[in-house]
Order: C-alpha cells, then sequence, then structure tokens
C-alpha cells in the first residue's frame, strides 16, 4: 500500500491506542513479576518481549491507512497479520453497512466463473471515528453503484 496524501485514505487512531496501551499493560506485568515473586506471577522476559512487540506494532499502524480510495479500486490492510485486498470498485456486488457498526464488503474477481463464492472483507466502523467513518463509507457511496448497498 502506498502512502500517497493526495488519495482518500481511512485512518484509525484506535487502533494503535488499543495496541500501545496493551503493550504498557504488559510491561507492567513484566516489572511486578520480576520484583514480586508469586508463584503465579514467575515469569522470565515473556511478557516483557510481549510489550516490547505491541508497542512496535502500534507505533507502525500509526502511519498505515486502514484504506486507501483510487481512481478505480480501492486497498485494504485492517491488520498487521490479515490479508492485503486490492479490489476494483467493478468487481464489488454487495456491501452491507450493519448495526455493530461494520461495513461487510463481497467481491468477485474478474477471471473467477459467475457462481463462485464471493470474498468478504469485514471493515470495523467502530474503530473509526466520527469524521473518517463518515469519509469512508461516503466515499463508497460516491464510487460505487447504489444498487449494491444492502439496508
Amino acid at each position: 500500500m502506498s502512502f500517497d496524501t493526495d488519495v482518500p485514505q481511512v485512518t484509525s487512531d484506535e487502533v494503535e491506542i488499543r495496541i500501545s496501551s496493551q503493550g504498557f499493560i504488559f510491561i507492567g506485568i513484566a516489572v511486578i513479576g520480576g520484583v514480586v515473586s508469586f508463584p503465579l506471577l514467575d515469569v522470565s522476559g515473556g511478557p516483557f518481549l510481549i510489550s516490547i512487540f505491541l508497542l512496535i506494532l502500534g507505533i507502525w499502524q500509526v502511519n498505515v491507512p486502514l484504506i486507501v480510495f483510487r481512481q478505480d479500486y480501492f486497498e485494504t490492510k485492517l491488520a498487521p497479520l490479515a490479508g492485503h485486498h486490492k479490489v476494483l470498485f467493478s468487481e464489488v456486488i454487495r456491501v452491507e453497512i450493519t448495526d455493530k457498526p461494520r461495513m461487510t464488503i463481497y467481491y468477485r474477481t474478474h477471471n473467477s466463473v459467475a457462481d463462485a463464492k464471493p470474498v468478504r472483507i469485514k471493515i470495523p466502523l467502530n474503530i473509526l471515528k466520527g469524521p473518517m467513518r463518515d469519509l469512508c463509507i461516503d466515499e463508497f457511496h460516491a464510487r460505487l453503484p447504489e444498487s449494491v448497498f444492502v439496508a
């Protein structure tokens, strides 16, 4: 995914805050486990290494947009270990926005058979703050025909 600033991008502050706070919690567990020797807290370096990993992940998430909208396609990378999706707008067959709040996009690539099961992308709208959530929904409404949206 490229990091152009002139194309609409959907980012989330919520994700990196959650990951970083989990890292700080594990640092606290590592410090307490190292100072106080309870049998249940008898840990060597596990929580400390996990905390460093979570802090690095949180910092990395700051710079990675969740969705990037291009002229005729969009790209998503919703989680560090999740797959990268590059979807043409013409491949989208259905979009559902639920009360959870979540947006589910179903698409089928042009080179797949007509009765193939569509691929599903779930975009959690609850991690997006108000303006970013509105940008995400508005960009999809602007670039997709209304017939693909299901209430």
